[in-house]
């Protein structure tokens, strides 16, 4: 019986689940070189999260404008360094809303693929990878990546 790798139509998982997996696959990318299975997995989940990116990063400026200091004239205010300015309140504000953008689910296309026996992902990747590019079951104390036909 093969294994293949296969493409579900969506998931969901928060920004700060696509951020886990992005920064770890980075990290993983950058140390297994060598072409697999994974590795072209890993790359095409990884390309196609660009707009998520980029629409989280859109988010997170209008959350910085929302929130940030205004002259009595309405126009923002920020530092020598060109950083926007926030009152103590409103910076509070501020990092709250980015805390709740951390949690809100997005749309992601997932592509799982068989894991080679001899790729020993740790147990940051295994968490990381998961519903990304493989599905892991836990099996007792140990989560096991899962067969993918």
């Amino acid at each position: 019986m093969a294994t293949k790798a296969t493409t579900e139509s969506k998931a969901t998982k928060t920004y700060g689940e696509v951020f886990a997996f992005v920064n770890v696959a980075t990290r993983w990318l950058k140390n297994n070189k060598e072409e697999s299975k994974l590795r072209y997995a890993v790359k095409k989940v990884m390309k196609s999260l660009d707009s998520t990116l980029t629409g989280y990063q859109e988010k997170i400026e209008d959350i910085n404008i929302e929130h940030c200091s205004e002259t009595e004239d309405g126009i923002i205010r920020k530092d020598a360094t060109g950083n926007f300015e926030y009152t103590k309140e409103n910076l509070r504000k501020r990092n709250e809303a980015i805390r709740k953008l951390q949690t809100a689910k997005v749309p992601v296309t997932p592509f799982f693929t068989p894991v080679e026996e001899d790729a020993s992902l740790s147990e940051v990747e295994l968490e990381a990878f998961d519903g990304f590019v493989i599905k892991v079951e836990t099996t007792g104390p140990v989560a096991v990546p899962a067969v993918v036909e």
